[in-house]
């Protein structure tokens, strides 16, 4: 939310390591961003999942629910350079 109370972000994680999932926690993220673009068609969702297929990329790609993706595991370090775009990101909109 930003400082009027308006929600501005939403960020889902999909922590599940098992690539035969990947498309099921895809799926719940876009069902979670989709109400949240109901209730607020402007706010900007991030999805960080800690495994991201060949075929998960792809619809990420061609997926206009998904503002932000991150890959979980590159943005563990707070040195990596993932980590710094993710907190350039919600910092940019709160």
């Amino acid at each position: 939310m930003n400082n009027q109370g308006q929600t501005v972000g939403v960020i889902e994680i999909k922590g599940g390591t098992d690539p035969a999932g990947a498309l099921e926690r895809y799926g719940a993220a876009i069902k979670s961003f989709e109400e949240a673009r109901r209730r607020h068609p402007t706010v900007k969702t991030i999805l960080i999942a800690s495994c991201i297929t060949t075929e998960v990329s792809s619809r990420i790609q061609n997926d206009n629910k998904i503002s932000y993706y991150f890959n979980l595991t590159e943005i563990l370090s707070e040195n990596s350079k993932e980590y710094n775009k993710l907190i350039q990101e919600i910092f940019d909109h709160i």
